[in-house]
């Protein structure tokens, strides 16, 4: 074997190419583009029957990442609260709360 002469496998996307006893090795790029794989932004905030994405990555048998894209997920809708847990901002008639054991506590109204 020779100092020009390369044995390896190349069939993840790698090129070999030798010139003058120098050895180049490039890795092709499986996408179209370089980009981020990025869902909803942080701090956005959902809302019934709002929706958000998440990230979905896809890759070859090598590692080598074929694809970015996202998926859409939707939170149900509540379509009605009715009664006092609607508009209530504490309970509607006095709660009786017991403390036994090693237990403290406080209560106002």
């Amino acid at each position: 074997m020779s100092a020009d002469t390369i044995v390896g496998e190349t069939n993840g996307g790698i090129t070999v190419t030798v010139t003058s006893g120098v050895a180049k090795l490039k890795h092709t790029n499986q996408l179209s583009a370089a980009g981020t794989a990025q869902g909803t932004a942080n701090g956005t905030t959902l809302t019934n029957g709002g929706t958000f994405t998440i990230p979905k990555i896809t890759y070859d048998i090598n590692g080598h990442i074929t694809g970015a894209t996202t998926n859409t997920l939707t939170l149900p809708s509540i379509t009605s609260v009715t009664g006092n847990a609607g508009t209530a901002t504490k309970f509607a008639s006095n709660q009786s709360v017991t403390l036994t054991g090693d237990t403290t506590g406080t209560a106002s109204s």
